[in-house]
């Protein structure tokens, strides 16, 4: 079940930040898990400002996608829970509410740029990320409706 959020509880954000330390770890191996881990203060203080959609199995979230305005900062998922297609079903409710959207997302993240293209979005631009020196490449999607 998909839910949004505006106003994060103490105990959803402790999730989420679970599942989006984890996920960014397991997805980027090419850039030190420390690094994640420096930036996990700064996610914390910057969640509660973005919309959430969570995707919960009973009462446990097993996966959200963060919405500023129409950058989708990351769609993430709990490891088990993995290609069962919740991020898919989490950017269908986003392209549900929004006609364009942008996301930026590391080049040698393989995976998640085959998804994106899979859901119709396409590449606007590469640039080098300063923090981490890896190539990103930033995508759009528009509505045809």
């Amino acid at each position: 079940m998909i839910k949004q959020i505006t106003n994060v509880t103490s105990e959803e954000l402790v999730a989420i930040l679970h599942i989006w330390l984890q996920a960014n770890i397991d997805a980027h191996h090419f850039i030190p898990k420390e690094y994640w881990e420096r930036n996990y203060e700064f996610v914390r203080s910057t969640l509660p400002k973005a919309t959430l959609f969570t995707y919960c199995v009973g009462n446990e979230i097993v996966g959200f996608l963060g919405l500023m305005g129409s950058y989708i900062a990351g769609i993430f998922v709990k490891k088990q829970w993995r290609s069962c297609g919740i991020g898919r079903k989490l950017i269908n409710t986003v392209k549900a509410e929004k006609m364009r959207l942008s996301l930026s997302v590391y080049d040698k993240n393989e995976r998640a740029i085959s998804f994106y293209l899979s859901e119709g979005f396409t590449l606007k631009e590469k640039k080098i990320e300063s923090e981490t020196n890896e190539i990103e490449s930033i995508l759009f999607w528009a509505s045809n409706r």
